[in-house]
């Protein structure tokens, strides 16, 4: 029961079978168009539950690359070398870095790692995420704790120091044990 005033008239809306059945027609048009290019739904704005959230937008973004993107930029990546006639051990190379850029903490938790893993510099960290460049910064660095083993191997050849010479007077140079006093 419709209570209208001012004139105005209660009009039911409805959509014919046929009109509703075109709107399904075409919304299964635009999941099969995405299905045959591997192109998510939540990319085109199509996905009906959603999945398209902050706590997993690292994992689609990987899973479009992966499921998507990847073939054919490695093929772009093979027809350049080929077509240009590029030398053995030179090649192009698409740099997916930013399409790949997941969430900031774990952006920063890989370039932590990196860094003190050693195989990244601090200057290569910082140009990851626009910073500027800073001094010292272009030299990989490891802890103080970490030694190749053979160097302890090394170490271990040599005879221990004995406790009076590793201690020092305040003023005196520490010895190494085999300079004479």
């Amino acid at each position: 029961v419709a209570v209208v005033g001012d004139g105005l008239k209660y009009a039911t809306v409805m959509m014919s079978a046929i009109d509703a059945q075109l709107i399904e027609q075409l919304k299964w048009a635009v999941e099969d168009v995405a299905r045959c290019y591997h192109v998510p739904l939540y990319k085109i704005g199509a996905d009906p539950t959603g999945s398209k959230t902050a706590a997993n937008i690292g994992a689609l973004e990987q899973s479009y690359y992966t499921d998507c993107l990847q073939a054919p930029i490695e093929e772009l990546e093979l027809c350049l070398d080929e077509g240009l006639d590029v030398p053995d051990g030179q090649g192009f190379e698409v740099d997916v870095r930013d399409l790949l850029r997941m969430d900031p903490v774990a952006r920063y938790d890989a370039h932590s790692k990196a860094v003190g893993g050693g195989w990244m510099m601090p200057n290569e960290a910082r140009a990851a995420e626009n910073l500027p460049p800073v001094a010292g910064g272009d030299t990989p660095y490891l802890q103080q704790q970490n030694f190749a083993l053979s160097a302890l191997a090394a170490r271990d050849k040599q005879p221990a120091p004995s406790s009076t010479a590793a201690r020092t007077e305040p003023n005196e140079e520490p010895t190494d044990g085999n300079e004479p006093e």
